[in-house]
């Protein structure tokens, strides 16, 4: 396909066309990425042997993104892996039409994403006090240890005083 026409789609938000441009100007650093869009939000998945670096990959994709102007289009989520890693070293969200970055977790792949916590419940308990608050119903016990039979004590070697200890 000839590099005008890459453009041309890229421009109107074509996913593959956008990786094509970017696969092709990331080469040389051995990075390659896997471009989605859904709802308005355009998700690059950048894979490298080790992660790609958060910063430059960030201003990669926020300069191309703002030269191509893809109509639309209001924000990007970007996201590091390194070769073999099942989940991301770092995500970006970066919002587009002018606006800063919003979020920066570089927590990622410690706790869960949003969309896979579990809906609140509706129901109408009251929430769980704050964690210095929680105390516990539970406290630890005593389990004494079971006295020896007299056999054990008999074979057990008491030292005395002024005698060797083997």
């Amino acid at each position: 396909m000839a590099q005008s026409k890459i453009l041309t789609l890229a421009k109107q938000g074509n996913p593959k066309a956008i990786a094509a441009l970017m696969n092709y100007s990331l080469r040389s650093k051995q990075i390659t990425v896997v471009v989605n869009i859904a709802d308005a939000c355009l998700s690059v998945v950048a894979t490298a042997p080790k992660p790609p670096d958060r910063a430059f990959m960030t201003h990669f994709v926020r300069k191309g993104l703002e030269k191509l102007r893809i109509e639309g289009l209001h924000r990007a989520i970007v996201e590091g892996y390194g070769m073999g890693l099942e989940r991301p070293a770092w995500q970006e969200t970066l919002m587009l039409d002018g606006a800063t970055e919003i979020t920066s977790n570089p927590f990622v792949g410690q706790i869960p994403l949003l969309s896979s916590l579990p809906e609140p419940s509706t129901s109408s308990s009251p929430p769980p006090p704050p964690p210095s608050k929680i105390r516990s119903k539970h406290r630890s016990r005593y389990i004494p240890i079971p006295p020896q039979s007299s056999d054990s004590r008999e074979n057990q070697k008491t030292p005395t005083a002024g005698s060797a200890v083997d």
